[in-house]
């Protein structure tokens, strides 16, 4: 059976469904020291998971010791990350992490030399990893200043060679505005086609804003957004193909511009909070 196709086009040039992007999130502090005595495979607070791994790969529980904060079970001691143990902190899909400050209760020289503390944090990009970097000796430690100019979804901590505790920590979490960076008609659900090289998530802002007209096709699988806008900045139209018999959800603004276009099949739904074409 062959289904009907709908376009939805903007009642008149220059016309703007919805109001705009949301405002990034306030600042949040997670303290690791008043969550009591227990250990789990990961814990969730404001928006942020954290798990922990023993070694490269092999995941352990999180502990938290009440008025001392988070280690990872297992080791030296559970109260502590020692050896090559990582704690992973990822922020919810489709957001950023900014402003991030972690801070130490305990640091340990477990080596012998005169250093403290020693260890690595890792800063990811989706699955991307965006390099890691030494600390040492400082109770509080400006993540974010570690990857100047460079997106974070999530970071690791891992002590190497020394052992630490952490008793909070502060950030700001962001939706992540995804731009359609291929000149090219191409496909949602890859992740090369977008700016930040991640593909879009619940949290996400996505823009389609290419110079000229084009099709993005997608996505492939029912999908939840936080807003949306469609439309060429100087040429032609570009076009939201929503033909795969998947459902977008847009739980903020849908914006399509002048020079935008939606286009689904009957048995496709786009659900939005507001959608205005006049």
């Amino acid at each position: 059976m062959k289904h009907p196709l709908h376009r939805l086009l903007p009642a008149a040039a220059g016309l703007l469904l919805g109001a705009g992007l949301a405002a990034p999130a306030a600042a949040t502090t997670i303290s690791f020291s008043n969550k009591g005595n227990f250990s789990a495979p990961s814990f969730t607070e404001s928006g942020l998971t954290i798990t922990a791994q023993s070694s490269p790969g092999v995941a352990s529980n999180i502990f938290f010791l009440n008025f001392n904060g988070l280690g990872v079970a297992g080791g030296t001691a559970d109260h502590l990350v020692d050896g090559n143990e990582r704690v992973f902190f990822t922020v919810d899909s489709g957001a950023s992490l900014t402003g991030i400050a972690l801070h130490h209760a305990i640091l340990v020289n477990s080596n012998g030399n005169s250093v403290l503390g020693e260890g690595l944090i890792e800063g990811f990009l989706g699955n991307t990893s965006l390099g890691t970097r030494a600390i040492s000796g400082n109770f509080h430690t400006d993540v974010s200043s570690l990857f100047p100019g460079l997106t974070l979804t999530s970071f690791s901590v891992r002590a190497n060679p020394d052992s630490l505790r952490l008793s909070s920590l502060d950030f700001t979490s962001s939706p992540l505005v995804l731009h359609w960076a291929n000149p090219q008609s191409g496909q949602w659900d890859v992740v090369g086609n977008w700016s930040t090289a991640v593909n879009p998530g619940t949290l996400s802002q996505v823009v389609i804003d290419p110079l000229g007209g084009l099709n993005v096709s997608g996505p492939a699988a029912n999908t939840t957004v936080a807003a949306l806008v469609v439309g060429a900045q100087n040429s032609g139209v570009a076009t939201l193909k929503l033909n795969s018999l998947a459902d977008l959800q847009v739980t903020g603004l849908a914006t399509v511009q002048a020079r935008g276009a939606i286009e689904f099949v009957a048995d496709v739904v786009l659900r939005t909070q507001r959608l205005d074409n006049g």
